[in-house]
Order: C-alpha cells, then structure tokens, then sequence
C-alpha cells in the first residue's frame, strides 16, 4: 500500500487534516487504532470554535453540516470575584462576525466521519495501531500490529498529546503539570445569557459559562485536583449550589447533563517534525482549557498545510524549515497567553487581586489593546498563512 501521505489518528484533527490533503488532490491514506470512531454519545464536552476556525471548516466543506448545531458568542466578558474591574470583548467593535461558536463534540464528530466517508482521495484503515515506524530518505513506512505495512512519502503523526510516534522518534518534548482538573457540564439558568461568554477567575482556577440555548450554558470550571474530586463527588443539587454561589449573575442553575472531568497538563514540541514525519494538533502542542484555544490551534495546523502550495510537499527540507518557523509563533504565542493567565488569575492574594482587577479596567479603557485581543481571540491573528 502505498500513499502519498499518511494520517495516523482519527481524532478532529486527523480527520480534518485527512480531509485538507485529499483537497489537494493527493492520494490520503487515515489509519486509527480503534475500529471505528470514538463514540461521543455520552460525552458532554462542547467545542469552542473561534471565527477563524469556521472560515477553516467552510473551507474543508463541514461549516453546512454544522452550522444548525452552532451557537454564536458575541461578546466575552472577564471577571473576578469581589472586583469592580472586569474585561468585556464585543464582536461588533471588530466587524459584523460573531467571536465565534460553540458545538457539541458529536456533532462535529459526526461531520468529519460523513465526510471522510466519502471523499474518494481518502482511504481509510481501521483498526491500524502503529507498531513500527521508519523514516527513510524518500518514504516512510508504517507497520501494524497485525503485520500490515504501508509506504508512504510524508507522515502526520496527529495521534494525540500521548503520541506514540512522538516517543517512538524521540521527539524533545516540554511538557508541564497544573494540577488542575477541568470539570465540563451543562445548565440550564434563571436569566438568559443574551450570547456572552462568562470566564469567571476564582481563586483556584477559572469557571466558564459558554452560551448555548438561550437558558443554557456549557459549562468549564477548572479546580485544583483535590478540589475537583471533591465537586465530583457532590450530588447535583449539592454542586449546583456551590456552581451558583461562586457564579451568581445568571440565576438559579440546574444541571442538564452528567459531569466528566479531565486532568489539565501543558506540552510543546519546539521542533514538530523529524525526518518524513510531522506532528498535528495535541501530538505537537497541548494547552489549558483556559480559552478555549485547543482545538483551534490544532485546526490552524491543517489549516497551514492546506494553504502551501503542491511544490512545497516534494522538498522536504523547505516543507521542515516553513512547518516548523511558522507554526511556532502561533503555537508559542498561545501557549504563554494561556500559561499566564493561568498563573497570574490562579492566586488568591488580594493584592495581586487588586491589580489584577486595574489591569482589566485599564484594558477596557484601550481601544487598540482591546481590538488587538479580540482578534486574536477570533483566531484571525493565528499566523498560519505564508508571509
């Protein structure tokens, strides 16, 4: 079997860089482990897609598929407990664009599958768990655990923050621990949210409200590890009383779906390719939760290989040295934003609450600071085109 590239993962991102490359013409070839895709049913996690990441869906051809399950957020708005200063972000001081959306993980899941499904480029091997992997001068090769081998001339590794291909080539990693866990959810409220995103900074960690309905959010609290497995243990009414006390403004809150909870951890991969082998999304960089980047981040990596032209795929060593020089501002850049503020909002001295409640109202008070931020939070600042 023999291919002009390979995707390993059958994740969002793989599939989406599955179906970037068979835009091109080219022939594709997506092997995941698993027998079929991961089963969203009963996972309650909603996706945050910036406005720049719908442009990148549209593109792909899914935006059709997804855009009746799509709730628009037209502003952000930044607090903290106990403070009168606060940051609100508002998509009409930018354009006539919403920031961007949210979606439920099934649905775009769902999407990706039809699609792939049917793009004649793509074929698609499942179950294919990687055993060996071998770079050589003008192909790789991959072969299962059942003995299948496949030639190929470029690999994506786009096998999640856990790579196995990563490992396997010893790919330098830094990787960091937040001990942290996020807690996702969905309520109904009192009060309509009127399409504003809520990040709420308590003193362990930051809780989201992100619109849905009309009288529903999705909900992202980040707590300390013990913490959390505290609030995961309480029943709802006892969780949706401690949910209402630290976020009041939206009013009486019930819970209309189970909790999941996450360990929250950071890595980056400064050099995301070796040989004939590149990584993708959570193989090459994982964030906190804390802005809703992740999955937009990953997506600005396919978008990257979707904007190069057919010549740049047949010399690798320019293909290497672009990859790697322009996807790392944007990775870099995201993953400080995200860092910091995880660690500056993250501390319950009152002192540092204090100015951290200035540094808000001296932002609102920015225009060019403000618009700057809120581009950038549309993913429109995300560097994945040529320059």
């Amino acid at each position: 079997m023999e291919f002009d590239s390979v995707v390993v993962g059958g994740g969002l991102v793989g599939v989406s860089l599955g179906l970037a490359m068979a835009q091109k013409g080219t022939k594709v070839c997506l092997v995941d482990a698993g027998l079929q895709p991961a089963s969203s049913a009963l996972d309650g996690r909603t996706l945050a897609l910036a406005q720049g990441s719908r442009q990148i869906l549209v593109t792909l051809g899914l935006w059709e598929a997804l855009k009746d399950h799509a709730h628009s957020i037209e502003e952000i708005r930044i607090s903290q407990p106990k403070s009168k200063g606060f940051v609100h972000y508002k998509s009409k001081d930018v354009g006539s664009d919403p920031m961007g959306y949210l979606i439920p993980l099934r649905h775009l899941q769902r999407a990706l599958e039809d699609r792939i499904q049917n793009e004649p480029n793509v074929t698609l091997i499942r179950p294919f768990k990687v055993k060996t992997l071998e770079n050589h001068a003008h192909h790789v090769s991959l072969t299962s655990d059942k003995a299948e081998t496949i030639h190929t001339k470029l690999c994506f590794a786009a096998d999640g923050k856990q790579s196995w291909i990563r490992s396997h080539l010893g790919m330098r990693t830094k990787k960091w621990p937040y001990d942290q866990t996020g807690i996702v959810t969905t309520v109904r409220h009192e009060k309509p949210h009127n399409q504003v995103a809520f990040e709420h900074f308590l003193p362990r960690g930051p809780l989201a409200f992100l619109p849905l309905k009309e009288y529903e959010s999705a909900i992202v609290w980040t707590e300390e590890t013990a913490a959390a497995a505290y609030l995961m243990q309480l029943d709802e009414q006892g969780f949706e009383s401690l949910l209402q006390e630290s976020f009041p403004h939206l009013g009486a809150l019930t819970l209309t779906s189970s909790r999941q909870s996450y360990p929250l951890s950071g890595h980056f991969v400064p050099s995301p390719a070796k040989g004939r082998t590149f990584l993708v999304g959570d193989a090459a960089h994982g964030i906190h939760p804390v802005a809703g980047q992740g999955f937009n981040l990953g997506l600005r990596d396919v978008a990257w290989f979707l904007q190069q032209p057919l010549h740049v795929f047949t010399d690798l060593s320019l293909l290497t040295k672009r990859y790697t020089r322009h996807r790392r501002f944007d990775v870099w850049s995201m993953t400080a934003m995200t860092h910091g503020l995880v660690k500056l909002f993250s501390h319950p001295s009152s002192t540092l609450s204090h100015i951290r409640g200035l540094g808000m109202e001296l932002t609102n008070h920015l225009p060019f600071m403000k618009t700057l931020l809120t581009r950038h939070a549309m993913g429109m600042m995300g560097g994945s085109r040529e320059s």
